[in-house]
């Protein structure tokens, strides 16, 4: 019994569905997150009510803008577009090959959207405390604190996500290529 060698069958995620899944887990997490938040802000101070609705909502935001440079990126690199392949200017295709772009072609395009996105992540959070701090009248300390988890819950999320969907991607791929070189 052989496995095709390039493709994916249906079972078998992707790159670019990894950071689909990804995404989903992250809003999952921040609407799990935020009613928990709410929840917690309500039984123990209502007057951090308000300051952590907002954080809630404007650090799910920055979660999931910071994740879409990243996510768009490899859809667009599973199925790259002959326009793409031919504005690469390091990027020569061998005759029969049209259609596949060399994984360090894409490098540094992947490089530029994880930077791209970690900016925004950065950016993001250091103006919601901003905007929290000189807007909701608050004490910096409970703000800095609200963001930080909120930071940490969201970034974790993403991460182990990542990490889960990877492993089972090089899994998917090692049991392939036995099957395929035996």
């Amino acid at each position: 019994m052989q496995a095709h060698s390039s493709g994916s069958t249906s079972g078998e995620p992707t790159a670019g569905q990894s950071f689909l899944v990804a995404l989903r887990h992250v809003a999952l997490a921040w609407l799990a997150g935020s009613m928990l938040t709410m929840l917690v802000a309500y039984l123990v101070d209502t007057a951090v009510l308000v300051p952590a609705f907002v954080v809630a909502i404007g650090s799910g935001l920055v979660a999931l803008v910071a994740m879409a440079p990243v996510a768009w990126f490899s859809q667009r690199s599973g199925h790259p577009s002959s326009a793409m392949v031919a504005s690469r200017a390091d990027v020569s295709l061998a005759p029969g090959v049209a259609g596949d772009v060399p994984e360090s072609a894409l490098s540094g395009d992947l490089v530029s959207a994880f930077m791209l996105g970690t900016t925004l992540r950065l950016v993001g959070t250091v103006a919601l405390f901003l905007l929290c701090r000189y807007q909701l009248g608050l004490q910096p300390e409970k703000i800095a604190a609200l963001v930080g988890v909120w930071y940490v819950w969201m970034t974790s999320v993403e991460v182990v996500t990542l990490a889960k969907l990877n492993a089972d991607l090089h899994r998917s791929r090692n049991h392939r290529q036995i099957w395929t070189t035996g």
